[in-house]
């Protein structure tokens, strides 16, 4: 194993997504991987690309944002070290990417090709399936993070209505 491997497969080791490991299979991962410096304000990726990476944060921070007819861009969420960017390029039914990252300081990235680690999953059923597990639970969080965020929203527009019905009335 070369020393960038080593480097990697020792990264791999403090991510949460990949605890229990071997590190026959940690080594397979370095091998599929890279660590990516990205200057501040850069886009990882945009909503409806079809990049096929998965991104780690290991340093830094990135916003994720998606376009809302009648509203522009809204931030639905920030990213901080060990979040999990990019995952549903794992997953068979989603195509392109639901939302943008972009940085918003300078920020290290883990990049793993999704092709590869699909690979690795179909080869390895135990460790596909933890990491499947892992995605799905990854996954729920967000979908309830998103609900959280959407009934804030719809509070918002009803205080503002009713700031404005209140000030028509007053008049």
């Amino acid at each position: 194993m070369n020393m960038r491997q080593t480097h990697l497969t020792e990264i791999y080791q403090g991510i949460p997504l990949f605890h229990g490991f071997s590190p026959e299979i940690l080594t397979r991962l370095a091998q599929i991987s890279r660590v990516r410096e990205v200057p501040p304000q850069e886009f990882l990726f945009k909503e409806g690309d079809t990049d096929r990476t998965l991104y780690i944060l290991l340093d830094g921070e990135v916003k994720l944002s998606c376009y809302a007819p009648g509203y522009g861009e809204v931030v639905i969420a920030k990213a901080e070290a060990l979040d999990i960017l990019g995952w549903s390029s794992m997953t068979s039914m989603i195509r392109q990417r639901l939302e943008s990252a972009q940085t918003t300081r300078r920020s290290t990235l883990l990049c793993i090709d999704t092709e590869a680690l699909q690979k690795i999953c179909d080869e390895n059923p135990a460790i596909g399936y933890q990491i499947a597990q892992r995605i799905a639970n990854l996954a729920a969080t967000t979908l309830m993070q998103s609900r959280i965020n959407l009934l804030q929203i719809i509070r918002e527009q009803a205080t503002q209505r009713y700031k404005e019905d209140t000030l028509e009335f007053s008049e």
